[in-house]
């Protein structure tokens, strides 16, 4: 059976001759809407994930909540924890698919504090990351290996000032800002999110 036209250029004779087009579009925008609400009830509440994800104030208690299936630990840190990793920061896998959560009560962290996740993966690396997929800005492609430096991961004094010599793990410091990256990061976790290809 015959789809009928799609009503934009059926209606149109100057859309007509672009039907084919039109039709391509219109099916990759309705499979795309498919994917991105496959595990929402819509588009809406698939755009009003930040208010389930990120860190809130609920009552008395701060909960955070992030998203990393592939994550064999998540911990919280920050001006809080001196940007060291502690146990009482750890976060717990609540779900299958991937979701991570820690509750702390309400006098933990404070307006105004810095924080970012420090996420554990299989075969032991570390990632410090912000609450935003824009940190891919600081990594670059695994096989370069001469755009990076290890150093002992300072310590914030006082008087916000690096403090060196505390013994603390090594980190890799990148000398290479990949944009592209930023963008594969972001396209890539959409495809894990949402099943796309």
């Amino acid at each position: 059976m015959k789809k009928k036209p799609l009503a934009l250029y059926r209606n149109d004779p100057w859309l007509a001759p672009h039907a084919d087009a039109i039709e391509g579009r219109h099916a990759d925008a309705v499979r795309k809407e498919a994917e991105l609400t496959a595990n929402s009830n819509s588009l809406k509440d698939f755009a009003n994930a930040h208010q389930y994800f990120g860190l809130h104030r609920q009552g008395d208690w701060w909960v955070f909540r992030e998203w990393a299936p592939n994550a064999s630990a998540i911990t919280l840190i920050g001006d809080f924890s001196g940007w060291q990793r502690q146990a009482r920061y750890q976060m717990s896998r609540i779900s299958d698919d991937g979701t991570w959560e820690i509750t702390l009560p309400g006098d933990a962290l404070h307006h105004g504090d810095h924080y970012k996740l420090l996420v554990e993966w299989p075969g032991g690396e570390m990632w410090g990351l912000g609450d935003q997929g824009t940190i891919g800005a600081f990594f670059v492609e695994h096989d370069k290996t001469d755009d990076y430096t290890y150093i002992e991961a300072p310590r914030i004094g006082e008087d916000m000032k690096y403090v060196f010599g505390q013994n603390n793990r090594e980190i890799r410091v990148y000398h290479t800002i990949n944009a592209r990256l930023i963008m594969e990061d972001f396209y890539a976790k959409l495809a894990i999110n949402f099943g796309g290809k």
